[in-house]
C-alpha cells in the first residue's frame, strides 16, 4: 500500500519506517511477525510481544541487546501489559540521541542473525534428521 503514491504519506514503505524512532508491535497473536523484522532491517528498534513467533526468536539473538524489546503478554492481564508497554515507551523516549543511535545499531546487528545465511543452517539440520515414522 505504501508505495510512494498512496495519498496518505506519499513515500515508500521503507522510507516511512526509517523515519520512525521506534516500531511498536504489541501483538496478541502473530505466527511470525514480519513487521518488527522490517523495522530492524532498516535500523529501527522495535517492541514485539512474546505472543509473536519473531518475539520468541529474538531474545537469544539480540546481541548487542537493545535492538528489539520484548513485551510480555502471555498470561499477563491487559492492564499490566499496557503498563509495561507504557514503561518501555517512556524509557525509550528518555534516552539521549546517542543512546537511541546505539539502539539503532543494535537493531541492524540483531536482524543480521535472521538472514538466510544464518537461518538456512537450521533447515539443513532439520531435514538431515527425518521425523520419526507415524504409526
Amino acid at each position: 500500500y505504501f508505495d510512494g503514491f498512496d495519498g496518505l504519506f506519499n513515500i515508500p514503505l521503507y522510507d516511512l519506517i526509517g523515519a520512525c524512532d521506534l516500531g511498536v508491535f504489541p501483538s496478541l497473536y502473530e505466527p511470525w511477525g514480519y513487521t518488527p523484522m522490517e523495522s530492524l532491517a532498516v535500523g529501527i528498534p522495535a517492541i514485539t510481544s512474546d505472543l509473536a513467533g519473531f518475539g520468541l526468536a529474538v531474545p537469544p539473538r539480540d546481541t548487542p541487546p537493545g535492538g528489539a524489546f520484548l513485551l510480555k503478554r502471555d498470561e499477563v492481564a491487559d492492564a499490566d501489559a499496557t503498563a509495561a508497554l507504557h514503561s518501555l515507551l517512556s524509557d525509550y523516549l528518555k534516552k539521549t540521541p546517542r543512546e537511541q543511535l546505539l539502539h539503532r545499531m543494535a537493531a541492524y546487528t540483531t536482524i543480521q542473525k535472521f538472514s538466510w545465511d544464518e537461518l538456512y543452517k537450521n533447515y539443513e539440520t532439520a531435514y538431515a534428521h527425518p521425523a520419526p515414522a507415524q504409526r
